[in-house]
């Protein structure tokens, strides 16, 4: 357990880094232009971020935000192999909780309530180049995205994000496991909350 901890708190210090670059924004600086140039009507400033498709149908949470527990039913858990849960704090994005499946192998759910733009806020990240891996997909229509495959000797980790309003994503961080397609358990985790979440809306 404490070795999925820090390679955990390995991924989410990566996360708040990226998330540090990704909120600055340089203006270019701004010249005078020679008198006999015309002036321009085109804008001046930082370009666009790229955003991430609109959730065309939001969800309400409800208390899973504050308690990530309850993500998945006793039913779920059974079926995705979990042996235990325990609640964590340890991404500054908002609550989780740590899945364990027995042999070292975890998923972590976490509500990213305290970043406001949803699905943007990991868009924003990957135009600046932050992930090594990037597959935007759906999940029962909902807008989602595999992202930041981490290879170190012990484990490979991977993120996949589900975005349930314009406003709320949450994201599951799960072992990339030998023989599966990459992301494939973070991806069968977070179905599996996608529809914990619909059945309580």
């Amino acid at each position: 357990m404490n070795t999925y901890r820090s390679r955990l708190a390995a991924v989410l210090l990566a996360l708040t880094l990226a998330a540090c670059t990704t909120d600055k924004q340089e203006t270019p600086p701004t010249t005078s232009a020679p008198e006999t140039v015309p002036p321009t009507t085109s804008s001046t400033g930082p370009p666009p971020r790229p955003s991430a498709p609109s959730v065309p149908r939001p969800l309400n949470a409800g208390g899973l935000v504050l308690d990530p527990c309850r993500s998945l039913t006793q039913e779920q858990r059974t079926a995705l192999g979990v042996i235990s849960a325990e609640f964590t704090d340890l991404a500054p994005e908002g609550a989780g909780c740590s899945f364990e499946r027995g042999g070292d192998s975890h998923a972590t759910v976490v509500f990213a309530a305290n970043v406001r733009i949803g699905l943007d806020y990991v868009y924003a990240q990957n135009s600046s180049s932050t992930w090594d891996y990037w597959a935007p997909t759906t999940v029962e229509g909902y807008p989602a995205v595999g992202y930041n495959a981490i290879v170190d000797s012990q484990s490979r980790l991977c993120n996949f994000a589900v975005g349930i309003s314009d406003r709320l994503y949450f994201w599951v961080t799960a072992d990339a496991q030998a023989g599966n397609s990459r992301c494939q358990l973070a991806q069968s985790v977070a179905s599996a909350v996608l529809a914990t979440i619909r059945a309580r809306s």
